[in-house]
């Protein structure tokens, strides 16, 4: 709703996010997994603005892990000397994870849940 997306719709994004989450855990790549997987998250940590409290702070638990997990990867990235392109991509999505996270912060602290 912050957003301009109806419940819905977010929820929609979320199972359709968790199902490239478990097609890249057949594909066995790891680091999609992680993409997908805070895709999915951060859309069941807006649940908090629907009030639904429990299941975004167990939400908001595993995107922490899955924002370290992808700040790790592009750091690994960056020390093996990866090509540009793969830099770049594990950047962009690491800051983005950030981004939500900050993002989330704010609006706990807005509501008082942190």
């Amino acid at each position: 709703m912050a957003l301009g997306i109806d419940a819905a719709e977010r929820d929609a994004v979320a199972a359709n996010q968790e199902q490239v989450a478990q097609d890249a855990a057949v594909a066995r790549d790891r680091y999609a997994i992680k993409v997908a997987q805070r895709l999915a998250l951060i859309t069941r940590v807006e649940a908090a603005l629907r009030g639904e409290v429990e299941a975004a702070n167990d939400a908001w638990d595993k995107l922490f892990d899955i924002v370290t997990a992808l700040r790790i990867s592009e750091l690994n990235a960056r020390r093996k000397g990866a090509g540009e392109t793969e830099q770049a991509e594990k950047l962009a999505n690491y800051t983005a994870a950030r981004e939500d996270s900050l993002r989330i912060r704010q609006w706990a602290r807005a509501v008082a849940l942190i």
